[in-house]
């Protein structure tokens, strides 16, 4: 066995824990000694042995004897924490997938409320959004009851994962298993934010880029294997062009019939929380 200290980007460990998961499931065993808040949150609770020393003694826990806040304050976050006490003035918690949702809905929220559409941006609202990861993440808040030791009104948004519109998405599916309902989550219409950036966006750029692509499509990987990939942005195409986007552009994707628009229905349900 080897013992490796890596000062690793929160990122890089996350991407470092998934190779070990993936070594686990192939049948070898793995066992991980850390600090590391990442680490921790993407395990599983049952999975966890928890060492801690108390008066020069050693004590060792697993479920049902581990208090969950004792691991936040040993790995050094305590409960009255400047990073625990942003959440004081905060109204709602929006869980997002990943940090490209988050830009994307910010970019909506900015873009509609100049159309005049919406009269708050999320954080005029005291709404923080928030990037949790996918269902798998999710499973570890549950578990860990974590949102609901935050004591805030939540919403929880993840991308459909639909490969086409008859699908089931194992999002949504996922989501309902771990008690969420319709109230307090959802999914994306299509399968992924990607997807909400209209072609046509990039026949405007210059030099103009023709690329197709639909709701269910894997708009990373089509904009990864482009011939302009660079100009796309690759896998990242999001993050590069998303933001770019006005009212007009938004509109395409998000109220493609003109009458029923996906960003303000769940804008509205939001609002309502912060109005309660």
């Amino acid at each position: 066995m080897k013992n490796l200290k890596l000062f690793l980007h929160p990122e890089t460990q996350q991407q470092l824990y998934s190779k070990l998961i993936g070594m686990k499931d192939n049948g070898y065993q793995i066992l991980v000694t850390t600090h590391s808040p990442n680490i921790v949150a993407e395990s599983n609770i049952e999975d966890l042995i928890f060492i801690q020393r108390i008066d020069g003694k050693y004590t060792v826990r697993q479920l049902p004897r581990i208090d969950i806040y004792q691991i936040i304050e040993e790995l050094g976050i305590k409960r009255n924490s400047a990073l625990l006490n942003v959440f004081g003035d905060i109204k709602v918690l929006f869980l997002l997938e990943g940090i490209d949702d988050v830009g994307a809905f910010n970019t909506l929220a900015r873009e509609y409320k100049k159309h005049g559409d919406i009269e708050k941006t999320f954080d005029e609202l005291g709404v923080l959004l928030i990037p949790v990861g996918g269902c798998g993440a999710i499973k570890h808040w549950a578990d860990l009851q974590i949102i609901r030791k935050m004591h805030k009104p939540y919403y929880i948004l993840l991308d459909s994962d639909k490969l086409n519109n008859d699908m089931d998405s194992p999002n949504l599916l996922r989501l309902r298993e771990l008690g969420y309902d319709e109230t307090n989550s959802s999914v994306t219409q299509k399968r992924e934010i990607e997807c909400y950036i209209h072609p046509d966006y990039f026949k405007t750029l210059n030099p103009p880029i023709e690329i197709e692509y639909g709701d269910w499509d894997d708009v990373k990987t089509i904009c990864k294997n482009h011939e302009s990939c660079i100009q796309l942005g690759g896998s990242k195409v999001c993050a590069k062009h998303f933001q770019n986007l006005i009212y007009e552009d938004l509109r395409k994707t998000f109220c493609p019939d003109g009458e029923h628009d996906e960003f303000l229905d769940i804008y509205h349900k939001i609002y309502d929380m912060c109005e309660a």
